[in-house]
């Protein structure tokens, strides 16, 4: 476990892979010992998320996959049993991150609808739970984001707005819970994007707002992580992007360079992931050309497609990293690599709208 907290994945693997040996035979010398199957498929769960982070995808599918077959069948043994319920949902969702890194977007999908489906019968087995009902908000949220990135709004909107409703609840019990506070600003980020997208402005504003206010309840401390320093700038670039919608062009500019330069302070630059550095980049070309700089927007442009270029070049398969590429791109190039970078993306059936532009680059 020390060597986990420390992501010292090789280390950590070598432990469960002893403990996974000592599970089987635990196992051999009672093979009707629930406990022991249980454990067993704990090992095999724990080395495939220990796979996922060193990248050995397909060592991941096997240990989750196993460990998915023994939860599974312990289920069906006792179907009220709210651990083991609990335990099949965690593994179902672990593949669908899987799914989801080696873009089987509808694949993920179907994950993520089997884990809320179990997470329900947590709440039905065991109801006024929060544990349960935060499992089962975070399913929502997780199901919402995956039909957002399809394209289905309609479905993206019905989840997140389930997780929201939860969360709510949620947090008139505790509003200092750091990792509540987090999953509800992420729903409300997506309903800000999402709510842009359909033009709706005061709803999307809306959210825009709520999910500052509960940023302003993370302690000092929690305000100096990146990711929380990203959700910030998320809210922050979807008003930018409003107001300069509404022909504020300069307000919009102004806001946003400000809220990039918080999210760097707050932030540690070797944890910035290369996207949002070239999405800021995007952003900034994108609002540059609104206020009349049309010099300083290509400027912003061209490092953008820099930065991408770079990534694309040393082998990432990153969706993202695809599809904003291809939005900055000349709607006229159709070159073989781009030509390629577009295969990839319809056969991911990637529609997440915030990147996904078919008039630009069809």
């Amino acid at each position: 476990y020390i060597h986990y907290l420390n992501k010292d994945w090789v280390k950590t693997q070598t432990y469960w892979t002893n403990y996974l040996q000592l599970t089987i035979q635990m196992e051999q010398l009672e093979p009707d010992n629930l406990t022991w199957q249980l454990e067993h498929s704990y090992a095999l769960n724990n080395l495939g998320t220990i796979s996922l982070n060193l990248k050995q995808n397909e060592l991941a599918q096997n240990y989750l996959n196993e460990s998915a077959q023994i939860k599974t069948s312990l289920v069906e043994k006792a179907p009220n049993n709210r651990q083991y319920v609990a335990e099949l949902a965690d593994t179902i969702s672990w593949l669908a991150n899987l799914a989801g890194d080696e873009n089987q977007l509808v694949k993920a999908n179907q994950y993520h609808q089997q884990s809320l489906a179990l997470s329900q019968k947590l709440l039905e087995v065991d109801a006024n739970n929060s544990n349960w009902d935060y499992r089962l908000a975070l399913a929502y949220y997780r199901l919402g984001r995956s039909d957002y990135d399809l394209g289905d709004l309609a479905a993206a909107a019905l989840n997140i707005q389930q997780s929201i409703d939860i969360m709510d609840g949620l947090l008139l019990i505790d509003q200092s819970n750091h990792k509540w506070l987090g999953t509800l600003i992420n729903n409300h980020i997506v309903m800000a994007k999402l709510n842009h997208h359909q033009n709706n402005i005061d709803q999307a504003l809306w959210h825009v707002e709520q999910g500052k206010y509960y940023y302003h309840q993370y302690s000092p401390q929690n305000k100096q992580l990146t990711t929380t320093a990203n959700q910030l700038l998320k809210l922050n670039t979807v008003s930018s992007l409003i107001m300069n919608d509404l022909g504020q062009t300069k307000a919009a500019l102004t806001q946003y360079q400000k809220a990039y330069d918080q999210f760097l302070h707050n932030s540690n630059p070797d944890q910035i992931p290369v996207f949002t550095t070239a999405y800021h980049l995007f952003i900034m070309s994108e609002l540059s050309h609104s206020d009349a700089a049309p010099s300083k927007s290509q400027v912003f442009l061209d490092l953008a497609r820099e930065t991408l270029v770079t990534e694309l070049a040393s082998g990432s398969q990153n969706k993202e990293i695809k599809a904003l590429y291809l939005m900055i791109i000349a709607a006229d190039n159709s070159d073989e690599f781009t030509a390629q970078l577009q295969t990839d993306i319809e056969q991911m059936q990637y529609r997440n709208p915030d990147l996904f532009n078919q008039e630009k680059y069809r």
